[in-house]
């Protein structure tokens, strides 16, 4: 049964927070950068100008949206005010218009783990799937700043939500994805002989690529 795209997008929202005028309505869809995007019509749009769009408020040409709440993934239309991209002043000098560049809030600066989500496709609502670089054995692979080398997809994505792994260590996938990154479909095992220790213990000796 194909489902409407307005309900797949509203099955992406986190409503959880209520109704109150101060609540966001989170997305947990696909995100790039900062802010969400979401797929329909046949386009790939931001998933806050979705949003407007459905209350009526689509973003015209020459105009952006602007956030009210600070929060790039709320998709809740109200926290959201359109602007024209130029403001006209409407004092005239010397018989002409002066027109005047809106002051445009500062691009937000992408960190290491914006980077890492901003790979990851969650439209499935099950598999969080990674679709950045992998690996020959079928891995997803990221390039972590931090230890400077090229680590698995799934296990940074367990250390952000879960915290660190213990040396030792090895992760599993409940799913049997192993592009999954869901922190829900990995589970932890201690196995020396697992495939997954053999193929890092050569990566980690040999490797520093960026995922």
């Amino acid at each position: 049964m194909k489902i409407d795209p307005v309900d797949r997008f509203w099955g992406n929202v986190d409503l959880s927070a209520g109704n109150g005028s101060i609540a966001c309505w989170i997305w947990r869809g696909t995100v790039s950068g900062s802010h969400g995007t979401y797929f329909a019509n046949g386009t790939r749009q931001y998933a806050h100008a979705y949003s407007l769009a459905l209350a009526d408020r689509p973003i015209g040409n020459g105009q952006r949206a602007y956030s009210i709440c600070g929060t790039p993934l709320c998709v809740r239309p109200g926290h959201w005010k359109i602007k024209d991209t130029y403001a006209r002043d409407e004092r005239v000098r010397t018989g002409r218009v002066r027109v005047q560049r809106a002051i445009q809030a500062p691009r937000p600066t992408i960190t290491t783990d914006d980077r890492f989500w901003s790979k990851v496709d969650k439209s499935s609502g099950h598999c969080w799937v990674w679709t950045g670089a992998r690996l020959p054995n079928g891995y997803g692979s990221f390039g972590d700043p931090i230890q400077k080398r090229q680590v698995g997809a799934h296990r940074y994505s367990w250390e952000l939500v879960r915290g660190p792994i213990p040396n030792g260590i090895r992760m599993g996938w409940v799913c049997g994805d192993t592009l999954c990154v869901n922190p829900d479909h990995l589970f932890v095992q201690s196995n020396e002989n697992h495939p997954e220790e053999r193929f890092w213990s050569k990566v980690d000796k040999s490797s520093s690529g960026v995922g």
